[in-house]
């Protein structure tokens, strides 16, 4: 089995991949699913049980990862009472060698979390109690799942823009500063350390899923990301998934798009206005269709063959710009361009539940709304050209005016839109 691990890179990306882990564990019963192409199973041939644990690499913001104690489910090394660590909750005489340091209020586990370790009947979840994606996580994750970031924290009241150190004074905004911290956390202990242990535990890795934000310094870190795993693992299928906001901050979607696109095998924009008015609970649920569709797709067959029924073989034009079920849409593209002329597709795929891949079976953690998928259909299509040409020609003089490499990024968003050309001239090739 060729196995493929996922990483998520943002608070929301956390919450996808939560939701399509509770899928997985949904599955594990029923034996006709491959369970090996996203989880590691472990066998303690004593106790005759098969334990099961996400292939994923999970970045959040310090404290992003809620009442969940990083040794929780392995060791006391950081969980003390129920609820959160206290200075008046704990012995602290000095000679049991116990220092504690409060660094804000604790957080206290949510009902769901509580009756999954008792085996109490399971809460009803809604928005109120799933502000963490570890309220509803029905996975354990090891101490090597949840990479935190050193200084910069979350923040419940912007959970998607993380707040460096506490101060409430500066934001994590700039795609150039995603850059910077992940090549501070992804540095040679990463890679050497909780990497090398995900890669370790592959017998034939095919590749990764990396999810992340596209509207703050999230899109920088995730592309970061895909270097380092394209630097590390060069012959591994990247497949990128980059989340937009329901109001855009272009300077940031534009840098993290472009980048995505050039760097992945296949790059999907997901998120934008389809997203409007819905907690982050709710979009992972709602984005964690479109995920679990593709990712049902490669447990049938390789991400390069996904690859190429995605984009009709041609790697150039990499870039899924409609996805849609019944329901919904599911990506950003065109979001607030006005498109010249018609769309054409260069390339469709049609994936119906029960028909190319198994059905979409709801868990109880899925909003109602989600839990009913009958197809995802994909294209590629001239949508790419258009929005790649609006945003060189209306937005980027404006909002990357005082950038150096201004020039250079036009040069490349030139570059992409000629792929997606349809073969029609219009005013802008006229111009050439």
């Amino acid at each position: 089995m060729q196995e493929i691990v996922n990483l998520a890179a943002s608070h929301r990306a956390c919450h996808i991949i939560t939701q399509f882990y509770n899928g997985q564990e949904r599955l594990l019963n029923d034996r006709r699913r491959p369970e090996a192409t996203f989880l590691y199973s472990s066998v303690d041939r004593i106790a005759h049980t098969v334990s099961y644990e996400p292939r994923a690499l999970l970045f959040d913001a310090k404290n992003g990862s809620g009442a969940l104690g990083r040794y929780q489910y392995t060791s006391s090394a950081d969980y003390v009472g129920d609820g959160g660590v206290t200075t008046e909750s704990v012995n602290t005489d000095p000679a049991e060698h116990v220092t504690v340091i409060r660094t804000g209020p604790a957080i206290r586990r949510s009902d769901y979390q509580r009756a999954l370790d008792s085996g109490a009947e399971l809460p009803r979840l809604d928005a109120s109690n799933t502000e963490y994606w570890s309220d509803y996580a029905r996975m354990i994750y090891t101490p090597g799942n949840v990479q935190e970031l050193d200084n910069w924290c979350h923040d419940v009241e912007r959970p998607c823009l993380p707040d460096f150190k506490g101060l409430r004074e500066r934001r994590f905004d700039l795609y150039e500063a995603g850059i910077e911290v992940c090549a501070e956390k992804c540095n040679i202990d990463f890679i050497d350390g909780p990497l090398h242990t995900e890669l370790e535990k592959c017998d034939m890795l095919q590749g990764f899923n990396v999810v992340t934000d596209v509207d703050s310094a999230w899109g920088g870190f995730g592309t970061q990301l895909v270097e380092i795993l394209r630097d590390e693992m060069p012959k591994s299928v990247i497949f990128s998934w980059g989340v937009g906001e329901f109001r855009p901050v272009l300077r940031n979607r534009i840098r993290t798009t472009l980048s995505l696109t050039e760097e992945s095998h296949v790059y999907f924009p997901l998120g934008g206005e389809s997203l409007h008015n819905l907690s982050l609970w709710e979009q992972g649920a709602k984005l964690c269709q479109v995920f679990d569709t593709v990712a049902a797709l490669t447990q049938k067959h390789s991400m390069a063959e996904v690859a190429d029924q995605l984009t009709g073989a041609v790697w150039q034009r990499n870039l899924i710009s409609r996805a849609r079920s019944s329901k919904s849409s599911y990506t950003y593209f065109s979001d607030g361009i006005r498109a010249r002329r018609a769309e054409r597709a260069f390339n469709e795929l049609h994936v119906g539940r029960g028909e190319s891949v198994p059905l979409w079976e709801p868990w109880d953690t899925l909003p109602d709304a989600y839990k009913n998928l009958d197809y995802v259909d994909f294209a590629v299509t001239s949508a790419v050209r258009e929005t790649f040409q609006s945003w060189r020609r209306d937005y980027l003089p404006r909002v990357l005016r005082h950038d150096d490499d201004r020039d250079d990024v036009a040069d490349r968003l030139d570059t992409v839109a000629a792929e997606y050309h349809d073969g029609l001239v219009d005013d802008d090739d006229s111009d050439d």
